[in-house]
Order: structure tokens, then sequence, then C-alpha cells
């Protein structure tokens, strides 16, 4: 009698492990801009975190700053904001620039005609495994400005991203056999939300 309920005790021990481990779901995509839901966690960042370069420029060099996110809390940083910029020279030219760098198997989302510049995702676009991923170094912002030339002042203007305007960046996080897909939201150097899937039970 004592071997046929330890044999059902161990029986439903099993069971219940089983269970668990496969009520865990996954989603296969998250929509740009998405704050609730099933599955997704979302981050209202208080304050905002700056993202303007705040090294000290020495004569001509390029200095750069950049700020790690961890974004599914496993104390390793998933993805790196880098901001660059160069001091006024003589001729008064200034250059800046942010770029999102991926880590470990992560990727960003980018555009298909530049696989070097992050798209700039519309609220409502739909995040998933179908669109254009990179785990390189991908650029969000390029700024140029020169006061002298023989022509007069230039600036230009590069990527996918107006600073003035609301767009999302896409994020693509590897756990294993799984994959995390999130948004952040960057407007005027400032960081100021993202979303991310996680796993949830049924």
């Amino acid at each position: 009698m004592k071997k046929l309920i330890l044999s059902i005790l161990i029986a439903i021990l099993f069971l219940s492990c089983n269970k668990k481990d496969g009520d865990y779901k996954y989603l296969s995509y998250i929509i740009a801009g998405q704050i609730e839901g099933i599955g997704v966690k979302y981050v209202d960042i208080e304050p905002d975190d700056s993202i303007f370069c705040n090294c000290q420029c020495i004569y001509d060099s390029c200095l750069s700053d950049s700020i790690g996110l961890d974004f599914n809390n496993d104390k390793l940083v998933d993805f790196q904001v880098i901001t660059k910029t160069s001091p006024w020279t003589l001729s008064s030219a200034y250059y800046y620039s942010i770029e999102i760098k991926p880590l470990g198997n992560n990727s960003v989302c980018v555009s298909k005609t530049n696989n070097s510049w992050v798209d700039s995702l519309n609220l409502g676009d739909t995040i998933d495994s179908r669109i254009n991923w990179s785990d390189s170094i991908a650029m969000l912002y390029s700024y140029y400005h020169q006061y002298f030339t023989p022509t007069g002042p230039i600036t230009t203007i590069k990527g996918y991203w107006d600073q003035n305007k609301g767009y999302y960046i896409g994020i693509r996080i590897v756990n294993g056999d799984n994959q995390f897909f999130g948004w952040i939201d960057i407007r005027k150097w400032l960081i100021q939300q993202y979303a991310i899937t996680i796993p949830y039970l049924i």
C-alpha cells in the first residue's frame, strides 16, 4: 500500500512539473507602441534617460558615451545606445551621432534599403521575425554642421530618424530557443519608454 501511495505521489509530482513547463507561452510579435496585454512588459522610464553625450571633447577627436539597456532583467546588457560627438573645429564644424549596438545574439530592426541604419517604425507597426534584423551596430541619427564654407553654411542630417517625431526602434532578444520582441521610444536624445514580450502561463 505504501509503495502504491508513493508511486501515485511521484506520478502527480512528475505530471505537475511537466504541466508547469508546458504552460509557458511566448508571443511571436509585439506592436510598436503597445503598452499592455498578456505577455507584454511595459516600462515608462522616469525620469527619461538622456543619451546626449556628456563626454568632454579634446581638440579634434571624436569622443563617445553609452548607456546599457537590460530589458529582461537578467543582469546582462542587451543593447548599448552610443552617442558620439566632436568639438567645434577652426572651421566651426560639428558632428553628432546616435548608434545602437546589439549584444550577444540580439538584433535591431534596420532599414531594408540600408542595413547600416535603424528603421523608423510607426505606432501600430508589427515587430516580428519577418522584418529586417541586424546584429551589427546601426545608426539612428547623424548630424553634421559646418558654418564656414566657400558657399556658406552647410548642414547634413542622415538617417530615418526624425528627432521631432515619435518613431520606435524594433528589437529582438534571443534566449536559448526563444525569441522576445520589443520596441524602444527615443525622442530628443531621451529614452522615454520601452516594452518587451515575456513568457507567461496559460
